[in-house]
């Protein structure tokens, strides 16, 4: 998890408190969704399951589902029409893996976290594809 900013007349240990105190309790917020959808043929799809993981341990009150349409029984909302698709409480947020900090940015809006207490997001480790 990236170390919180500096908050003026906090220390860093108060800023981590606060941020873990704040990041773990989903009902401040009420309940936010990040569902992925992915298929077997997609090869960006490896990248997007990563990324989905790593929002769970960045946001442990984000609720995430990765669906896999390749698997019997899946089923494809019809606004999803290409893998993998990463939307945000019901809101299609990117098709295809989305940069990091994009992701990141929607999620706390989304949560309603500012950026200037918890500090930028970190930058994106998955490299562009060419």
């Amino acid at each position: 998890m990236p170390a919180p900013a500096n908050v003026s007349g906090m220390t860093d240990g108060e800023q981590r408190a606060l941020y873990h105190q704040v990041m773990n309790k989903p009902h401040v917020y009420g309940s936010v969704h990040l569902d992925v959808y992915v298929a077997a043929h997609c090869w960006q799809c490896a990248d997007a399951r990563e990324l989905a993981h790593e929002m769970a341990g960045e946001f442990p009150a984000l609720h995430i589902q990765i669906f896999d349409l390749d698997q019997p029984g899946a089923e494809r909302p019809a606004a999803v029409f290409a893998v993998p698709t990463f939307v945000l409480n019901e809101k299609i947020v990117s098709l295809g893996t989305p940069f990091r900090q994009d992701l990141v940015r929607d999620i706390r809006q989304a949560l309603e976290v500012k950026p200037e207490v918890f500090g930028e997001p970190r930058k994106n480790p998955i490299p562009a594809q060419e």
